[in-house]
């Protein structure tokens, strides 16, 4: 059986900020693999990296997010975040310089994130994401950070997923389950 669905959006509750490094001081960490979350700060930034010596998660499944410093805050959407599977290291990148802060949580649903190349279709198999044969999409991100809403989002039964766009170009997409 075969799903077709137009894209629908996940949005995850704003993560509680546990731990503030400002130009790498710590005021108080309490990172860990207790399913705590940790923050980040920064300063007109291009690129920021969460050291996974510093949040303590241990591993790579993790989910990140960062938010401006407005009150409230609105949510800020990367140009790529790259996981080190080694050192857990968390790279976000924008594509213009942003202040305000980034979220790791560890403890929350399996996610896949991928760059994929400029094209119109792209087909993820299961094997590939290892979300099971349920994954969502939770979001297609093009090279300025903005969500972009797919013209198909398909689910094959074993879990194999084909996302189509109209216009070609590279994306960032993120899978979770």
């Amino acid at each position: 059986m075969s799903e077709t669905r137009p894209m629908f959006r996940i949005y995850l509750p704003a993560f509680a900020a546990v731990v503030v490094l400002v130009c790498g001081s710590a005021f108080g960490q309490t990172g860990g693999g207790n399913g705590t979350n940790y923050s980040q700060s920064f300063t007109a930034q291009t690129s920021v990296t969460l050291a996974g010596t510093s949040h303590q998660l241990n591993t790579a499944n993790l989910i990140v997010a960062c938010y401006d410093n407005a009150s409230p805050a609105n949510e800020i959407f990367p140009a790529s975040k790259t996981i080190n599977g080694n050192s857990f290291d968390v790279i976000v990148t924008f594509a213009v310089a942003q202040t305000g802060s980034c979220k790791v949580n560890g403890s929350g649903p399996s996610l896949y994130t991928a760059s994929l190349s400029s094209n119109t279709t792209w087909s993820i198999s299961a094997a590939t994401h290892n979300l099971g044969t349920h994954p969502i999409l939770g979001a297609l991100i093009d090279s300025a950070g903005n969500k972009v809403e797919p013209a198909s989002y398909n689910r094959d039964g074993s879990g194999n997923v084909t996302i189509t766009v109209a216009v070609a170009q590279a994306y960032t997409v993120e899978l979770t389950n």
